[in-house]
C-alpha cells in the first residue's frame, strides 16, 4: 500500500493576485494521480477529519490526491469572503492549478455538500474541460432560492446559517464582538420574532451580506449572474447530485437540473457515473471512520 505524502499551507495564487491556502494529500507513487478538489468555507481542517461527506484519507489510499482548500476570506486563506460571490472564478483558478501539478494526471474532480456544493456548481461552469466530474450534496445551483421563497426570505434558514456558521470566524478575522455574534446564534428563536429582519446589530459588522441578502429579495442581475455561473452551462462534466436538508435546497436543485440541460429523473441516474464500476471520474465514497493523525508542518510521509 503506497505511503501518504501530505503537504500543508500550500498557496494557490487566484487570477486577481489573492491566496487561498490548502493542504494536499497524495498517494506516494511513481506517476500520476487523478485529483479530488474540496473547497470549503467551514475550515479545510476540520473538513479533513469530520470525514463528511467522503472519508478522504481512504480516497488517497485509493490512488487519488485530495486536496482541501480554504475559500476566499476564510481559515488561512487571504481576501474577503462574499458567499458565491467569487466561487466561479477562484474554483476555477483551483481546478487549472491542480491540473498543472505535477503529480496530476490532469483528470480533476470535486466533492462536498451544502454551500461546498454551491462552490462545485459555480467552479464546474467557469472551469471548462478542467473539471472531470463533480458530487454536490444537498446543494443547488439557484443560491436566490436558498433565500427567498416565494417572495419570503427565508429567515429560519439564513439567520441561523449565518450566526452560527457564517459569521463567527469573520468576527474572529476582524477582531470584533465574536460573543454577540454566539449570542445571537443561542438566541436565535428570539430574533426570529424581531422586526424589522434588518435589526440584527450582533451580524452587522461581522456578515455585512446579510443586510445585502435582505434588501434585494427581487431575483435581480446580481443573483441571476451568480445563477448563470453555475445553472446555465451546456457542458457540465457528469455530475452525482444529492438532494436532501432543507426544502429550499432540494426544490432547487431539481429546477437547476432542468436548467442544466438534463431532466431530474436523468440526474437521478447520475450516480451511476461516480459509482465504484470506472464509469466516472470520481469515486463512490461511503462515510466510513478515519485514523486520520493531524496535518501540520512540512510535507512528509506517514505509513497508513
Amino acid at each position: 500500500m503506497a505511503r501518504i505524502v501530505v503537504e500543508t499551507d500550500v498557496r494557490v495564487p487566484m487570477r486577481d493576485g489573492v491566496e487561498l491556502v490548502a493542504d494536499v494529500y497524495r498517494p506516494e507513487v511513481a506517476g500520476t494521480v487523478p485529483v479530488l478538489v474540496h473547497r470549503t468555507p467551514y475550515d479545510r481542517q476540520i473538513a479533513a477529519f469530520s470525514n463528511i461527506p467522503a472519508d478522504f484519507l481512504r480516497l488517497v489510499r485509493e490512488g487519488f490526491a485530495v486536496v482541501l482548500q480554504d475559500t476566499r476570506g476564510r481559515a488561512g486563506s487571504d481576501g474577503r469572503f462574499r458567499p458565491f460571490a467569487d466561487e466561479a472564478d477562484d474554483g476555477a483558478d483551483t481546478l487549472a492549478w491542480a491540473q498543472s501539478r505535477p503529480w496530476s494526471s490532469g483528470r480533476v474532480g470535486m466533492f462536498g455538500a451544502s454551500y461546498v456544493g454551491a462552490t462545485q456548481w459555480l467552479a464546474a461552469a467557469a472551469g471548462g474541460d478542467a473539471v472531470g466530474a463533480i458530487t454536490p450534496v444537498v446543494s443547488s445551483a439557484d443560491y436566490h432560492s436558498w433565500l427567498y421563497r416565494g417572495g419570503a426570505f427565508e429567515l429560519g434558514f439564513a439567520l441561523l446559517w449565518t450566526a452560527m456558521f457564517l459569521a463567527p470566524p469573520e468576527a474572529i478575522r476582524a477582531g470584533g464582538d465574536v460573543g454577540a455574534v454566539l449570542d445571537a446564534a443561542d438566541g436565535a428563536d428570539r430574533l426570529y420574532l424581531r422586526t424589522p429582519l434588518t435589526d440584527v446589530p450582533e451580524l452587522t459588522g461581522a456578515a455585512p451580506w446579510y443586510a445585502d441578502w435582505l434588501a434585494r429579495p427581487a431575483y435581480d442581475d446580481g443573483w441571476a449572474a451568480v445563477r448563470r455561473s453555475s445553472a446555465s452551462s451546456a457542458s457540465l462534466p457528469p455530475r452525482s447530485s444529492s438532494p436532501g436538508g432543507t426544502t429550499c435546497s432540494a426544490r432547487a436543485r431539481w429546477r437547476a437540473t432542468s436548467r442544466c440541460g438534463g431532466t431530474a429523473a436523468a440526474s437521478r441516474r447520475e450516480p451511476a457515473r461516480g459509482s465504484s464500476s470506472g464509469r466516472g471520474r470520481t469515486a463512490c465514497w461511503a462515510g466510513r471512520s478515519s485514523s486520520a493523525r493531524s496535518a501540520s508542518g512540512p510535507p512528509r510521509t506517514e505509513s497508513t
